[in-house]
């Protein structure tokens, strides 16, 4: 799975890692809250499962900037990053709203579950 998002600025490319599930499918991600270019914070994540890509937007609840109308979300990838990385046009697309949940220690937490068939 290769999980990215924008810097603090709104700029790609720093803040870019793959990972690997555990034994039993978990995952976490550490990181700090996306910057934003415009559109809402969000973070990407390209799960690869055989030669079929699909692709989930994470955005959070509590930001309140306009999200782009539908027909302008895909493809995820920006178009930098696509013509790059060279990542096929297949598989699923898709973005999903959750909520935040900031902890007494202040670090915000999004629990998101992925389920591939």
């Amino acid at each position: 799975m290769r999980v990215y998002h924008a810097d603090l600025h709104g700029e790609y490319g720093r803040l870019d890692g793959t990972l690997t599930t555990g034994p039993n499918g978990v995952y976490e991600v550490r990181t700090i809250r996306p910057g934003s270019y415009g559109y809402a914070a969000h973070v990407h994540f390209v799960v690869t499962r055989g030669s079929t890509k699909s692709y989930l937007q994470l955005l959070f609840a509590d930001d309140v900037r306009k999200r782009e109308p539908e027909a302008k979300q895909f493809p995820v990838l920006p178009d930098s990053l696509q013509r790059l990385w060279k990542a096929p046009n297949h598989g699923l697309h898709t973005e999903e709203v959750r909520p935040v949940v900031i902890g007494p220690d202040g670090v915000h937490r999004v629990e998101r579950d992925l389920q591939l068939r």
